[in-house]
């Protein structure tokens, strides 16, 4: 049997202001690395050693797996299956991703970094950033556009600062987004199913393809390719927190049940991603402060590029989708999976590759300062170009149910005929004042097995100023309820089917939960026998 959820479209407290607090932590960070820029270096002098070169810093490990862990853990790879039913929008979020997000991030990452920006960061401004793990290279030997230097002590790759900067967004650039595009696919009010299958697909897909092409990109851009150090992080930030969370995920739901897990676990979990993010940075910046307070517009610098391939990402799938015909359910997520980036990934790899305290760590950390201004943007952009995807392109006919309070009727009648139909109809329900969901009606609907606890109760007035036209306009009221009842106004076809309301019926819980029933089996048939 199918399931039906319908999730508020909002984003979190943390996710809300991610923008301030990175904010923040850039300006904590920096004081930090004025006042006691010996706390950060003990911190990241914790490491784990080969041949006396530090290649894992431990604190920073922590933080970058509790970054990592509470995104897999979200993800059902049970939705994969489900990609075999709407392939045309998954093979376009691939190619997007794989084909050509990456190498519009090389072309105008080096463009702006190392060509147009490149007075303004420093023709001869170096950055000194970690040899690969067991290398140990002789002093003044030239590796790509670095020469071996001894730095602080240690053996450091001297390379210039810019190309530091764009080996950071090349990092960006192969990183698809799993975590927050959750939210940016909610918003846009795409298909949130569509959504969590790209969401498993990239995981699994990063896998093979993450260390490949940026061992690729960045040995093109002339930096060094630590192939074993990229293939540990890979191994360590995303492989490890993959099955960690896939595990975790499938014993947690067997021992405590789904709504425990969505409701309890994810709740106490959401934050810790972002505070291990923003503990990540603030770390990160106690080494930049120097270089930023002496070039303020470092940042600057660093977001224009990453602004223009955001955007232009976006634009590219958003047109091949509408070349497509996809419906706009499916094109709002998938633009959105190939705007954003996966910044919790690239931050966990540049830190890996060259260190905490290198330009091409401080680069993917912008990713991160520009995402949440940017991916809001794009998802308004979404919402007002709804009507370029026209219905005519698709075969399914939009149905509307609508009863007073959407609280009960149209509810059952929206979940039912998903259910029967899906795949021919595009359903929504609405209400004249929208009201709170009946718990009858959602314990009704549980014994046939349809969840609806977690859907939320719509105004038909909403959808009339959305602009939204509909095949059916179905009204489930009584008649009683008759001159109350909401009229949508469309080119349509409009049918009445009376039911009894649930929220009216009188007596104990099981005498009220037995006439819903009633109800429920009455709108059950009636979608049967429309349906022929």
């Amino acid at each position: 049997m199918g399931k039906v959820v319908c999730k508020e479209r909002n984003l979190g407290f943390f996710e809300r202001y991610l923008t301030l607090w990175v904010v923040f932590c850039i300006g904590l960070g920096i004081l930090i690395g004025k006042v006691a820029p010996a706390a950060a270096r003990l911190l990241d002098g914790m490491a784990i050693y080969v041949n006396g070169a530090p290649v894992v810093s431990i604190p920073i490990a922590i933080c970058l797996f509790f970054m990592m862990y509470p995104i897999m853990v979200k993800i059902d790879f049970a939705e994969v299956i489900k990609a075999g039913k709407s392939p045309k929008p998954v093979w376009l979020t691939l190619f997007v991703n794989w084909a050509i997000k990456p190498f519009t991030m090389y072309a105008i990452a080096y463009f702006f970094l190392g060509i147009l920006f490149k007075g303004f960061i420093g023709a001869e401004a170096v950055d000194f950033v970690k040899l690969p793990p067991g290398a140990d290279w002789l002093l003044g030997s030239i590796h790509g556009a670095g020469t071996v230097v001894m730095h602080e002590g240690l053996k450091m790759l001297q390379v210039p600062l810019w190309r530091s900067y764009f080996a950071g967004c090349i990092l960006l650039g192969i990183a698809p987004c799993t975590a927050m595009v959750l939210v940016w696919g909610f918003l846009a009010k795409g298909n949130d199913g569509h959504t969590l299958v790209m969401v498993a697909i990239n995981s699994l897909t990063m896998l093979l393809l993450y260390g490949v092409l940026g061992g690729f990109l960045l040995g093109v851009g002339r930096m060094p390719v630590p192939w074993q150090a990229l293939l540990l992080s890979i191994v360590i930030y995303v492989a490890l927190p993959l099955v960690a969370g896939y595990f975790s995920r499938k014993w947690i739901v067997s021992y405590k049940g789904m709504e425990w897990f969505n409701e309890k676990f994810l709740h106490v979990l959401s934050p810790v991603s972002i505070i291990a993010l923003l503990f990540t940075l603030v770390l990160l910046f106690s080494f930049k402060g120097e270089i930023i307070l002496g070039q303020p517009l470092t940042i600057l610098w660093i977001a224009i590029p990453l602004f223009i391939q955001t955007c232009l990402i976006f634009a590219i799938t958003y047109w091949l989708a509408k070349r497509m015909r996809l419906k706009y359910e499916d094109a709002a997520p998938s633009a959105m999976v190939g705007a954003s980036n996966h910044f919790e990934v690239a931050i966990a790899t540049a830190t890996m590759l060259f260190g905490i305290s290198s330009g091409a760590a401080l680069a993917t950390v912008v990713g991160v300062l520009i995402e949440v201004p940017v991916m809001l943007m794009l998802v308004k952009f979404c919402l007002r170009t709804q009507h370029w995807f026209r219905r005519h392109n698709s075969q399914e006919k939009r149905v509307l149910f609508i009863c007073v309070h959407n609280s009960a009727r149209s509810q059952m009648a929206e979940a039912f005929l998903k259910q029967m139909a899906g795949d021919k109809f595009e359903v929504e329900s609405a209400g004249l004042e929208p009201g709170k969901l009946n718990p009858i009606v959602v314990e009704a609907m549980k014994e046939v097995e349809i969840d609806i606890s977690h859907n939320k109760t719509k105004s038909v007035f909403d959808f009339y100023k959305q602009g939204k036209q509909y095949d059916y306009v179905i009204t489930v009221c009584d008649e009683s309820q008759s001159g109350s009842c909401p009229v949508f106004l469309g080119k349509g076809e409009q049918l009445h089917w009376g039911f009894d309301d649930p929220s009216g019926f009188e007596g104990t819980f099981e005498d009220r939960l037995n006439k819903t029933r009633k109800v429920r089996d009455q709108i059950r048939n009636k979608i049967k026998e429309w349906l022929g």
